[in-house]
């Protein structure tokens, strides 16, 4: 996803990137000392990393509310295809959780495994 570095957190490695569908999307960062605000990155989360929840998750930052707008059957795992402010967020899940197109759910992008690319 493409964004913008807007605050560095110094002492964590954390970034807060302004994305199309978030102001302050959290994400681990490996040099603090390039990351500045103002710099166009990228935010990048594994599929399997985005967890995702039916009700809204308490005390957590990179929370975000989204739409399944297609969902793929590949064996023993599912990808949802999740709109979220109209950016689609591809997500993988066990093959035996029952979402369905149209469903609104929950997906966590948890800041460790939310990693910035230059």
């Amino acid at each position: 996803m493409s964004g913008e570095v807007v605050q560095v957190l110094p002492d964590t490695g954390v970034v807060c990137v302004r994305t199309e569908f978030s102001a302050t999307l959290q994400c681990q960062t490996n040099s603090l000392t390039a990351t500045t605000p103002g710099k166009k990155v990228f935010a990048s989360i594994r599929p399997e990393d985005v967890e995702v929840y039916t009700e809204l998750p308490q005390n957590r930052d990179n929370v975000y509310k989204g739409t399944i707008v297609h969902k793929a059957y590949l064996g023993n795992f599912l990808y949802f295809f999740v709109s979220v402010d109209g950016t689609l967020i591809r997500v993988q899940v066990p093959h035996h959780v029952p979402q369905e197109e149209g469903q609104e759910l929950y997906l966590f992008l948890n800041p460790q495994k939310c990693m910035i690319l230059f």
